[in-house]
């Protein structure tokens, strides 16, 4: 049986539909399908998975669309097309997508813990689009892409968005629910600035961030700590599961911080978030957050302690790597994860944009952020050894090292690319670029909050420039 972007006979009440007929040709739709990179699960073994609870998970995503819905849905998508897409079956197969492709790359959720069936539809919503969005298949992407501007219409109507919200009751189940809108909002804000159009890029970089920062700052960036909570030998399924609620909200603080790095990096935008207001411990290690049970988080914490200091806050340990004193040492990011180095890298990111927007810096030779890139190489480098060390003896590669947080060290040295290079003139740096086109000769001088690419590209170039002239 060939492999097919929908189950078509998995629901009598939805097998039957006006799709185009060529919708239903494989061979004329998927000319570039990748059949090596994703094994496709067998749409039998799906259909015996599905249930009255996932089918209800469908029906309240529909129900989520529809007010959002009308005729003029770019990519000529109808709803019975939405239908289709988000069918019990089909939500199954584009999760698995998800967790494969994308997981590694946003590791937000507790996957072992989490419940397909009874999850929050919104963030099952945009989870289905994501795995859309990278299937193999040119159908699915071409409906995920489609529905994107709807998903991000429902996405920031939720009354943590509204500007004349009241502060909810706080309750564990209102604390689940802002959690998994938060999660929600940071896939739909990632898959509209890469996979969404021209417009919706600019709509996401420039308002609506905007928003999921203050959502986010409202939900209150203090409980995204563990505090000084023990972790015993006594340690049971209630403290465990309060322990991954906590570990949630600090990675998606630290993922929404991340978020606002990439687009002062890349766009030369100004920082939404400020650094001293990140007073969140650095992530737990990964084995810890992956553990599946109390019994293997406690085997977990015995056999990777992580950090010496736990609960170091990122605004501490980025304060420490610029302290002026020649006897700091590094050894308390020893054990760091690629994540919390990643996070740190790009902090200093932040850093240098707000220097280059000050009137006066320090010599380059006394920067306290070129001594904190200095130490940072040191961190990244010592515990890379530790990370082999780790890994010699498995035979598998982890999410954490599959993921964009394995880029730590090369975000490190663009950041002091980015620092030296900002202490040339004006005209020094026209020089440097010179031969560039005219509509991006400004580099690094370039307008704030640009919708391309231009200033991280001008920087390489500039680099290029500089290695050719050496």
């Amino acid at each position: 049986m060939a492999d097919e972007p929908y189950d078509h006979s998995a629901s009598d009440s939805i097998s039957q539909t006006n799709l185009d007929p060529c919708l239903l040709n494989e061979e004329f739709l998927w000319p570039d399908v990748d059949t090596a990179s994703f094994t496709r699960s067998n749409s039998f073994t799906g259909r015996h998975l599905v249930n009255d609870a996932l089918r209800l998970q469908s029906s309240r995503i529909w129900d989520m669309l529809l007010p959002f819905y009308d005729d003029k849905t770019k990519g000529g998508v109808t709803m019975a097309d939405v239908i289709l897409f988000f069918s019990p079956e089909n939500i199954l197969h584009f999760v698995e997508i998800f967790w494969d492709r994308w997981y590694p790359h946003c590791l937000i959720f507790h996957r072992p813990t989490f419940k397909l069936d009874s999850c929050s539809p919104l963030l099952l919503m945009n989870m289905v689009l994501m795995g859309g969005c990278t299937s193999p298949f040119i159908a699915d992407r071409h409906i995920a892409r489609s529905l994107l501007d709807i998903a991000e219409g429902v996405v920031f109507s939720q009354p943590m968005f509204s500007t004349t919200a009241t502060r909810a009751e706080a309750t564990d189940h209102n604390h689940l629910a802002q959690i998994s809108t938060l999660q929600a909002t940071y896939l739909i804000c990632i898959m509209q600035k890469w996979e969404g159009s021209n417009e919706s890029k600019v709509r996401i970089q420039r308002d609506q961030f905007t928003k999921f920062v203050s959502a986010t700052r409202a939900m209150g960036l203090s409980r995204a700590r563990h505090s000084n909570r023990p972790i015993t030998s006594k340690f049971d399924n209630s403290e465990w599961r309060a322990w991954i609620e906590r570990e949630e909200i600090n990675r998606i603080c630290n993922y929404v911080f991340l978020l606002d790095s990439a687009f002062v990096i890349f766009h030369n935008s100004f920082p939404r978030m400020v650094l001293q207001e990140m007073q969140i411990d650095l992530t737990s290690p990964e084995p810890w957050f992956h553990a599946s049970s109390p019994a293997e988080f406690l085997s977990a914490v015995q056999s990777n302690p992580g950090l010496p200091e736990k609960h170091l806050s990122l605004v501490d340990s980025v304060r420490r790597l610029c302290n002026d004193s020649q006897n700091q040492s590094t050894t308390f990011l020893d054990g760091a994860s690629k994540l919390n180095l990643f996070t740190i890298a790009t902090a200093i990111h932040g850093l240098i944009f707000h220097q280059k927007s000050s009137l006066y810096t320090l010599p380059l030779s006394d920067n306290p952020l070129g001594k904190a890139l200095d130490r940072l190489d040191v961190v990244c480098k010592s515990n890379q050894q530790l990370y082999t060390r780790a890994s010699r003896g498995t035979c598998h590669t982890t999410d954490e090292q599959d993921g964009f947080m394995q880029y730590a060290e090369e975000f490190a040295v663009l950041a002091r690319i980015s620092l030296e290079l900002s202490y040339f003139s004006p005209t020094e740096w026209s020089e440097l670029i010179e031969g560039l086109s005219d509509s991006s000769s400004r580099g690094a001088f370039a307008t704030f909050d640009q919708a391309g690419m231009g200033p991280i590209g001008n920087l390489m170039l500039a680099v290029e420039n500089l290695s050719l002239d050496s």
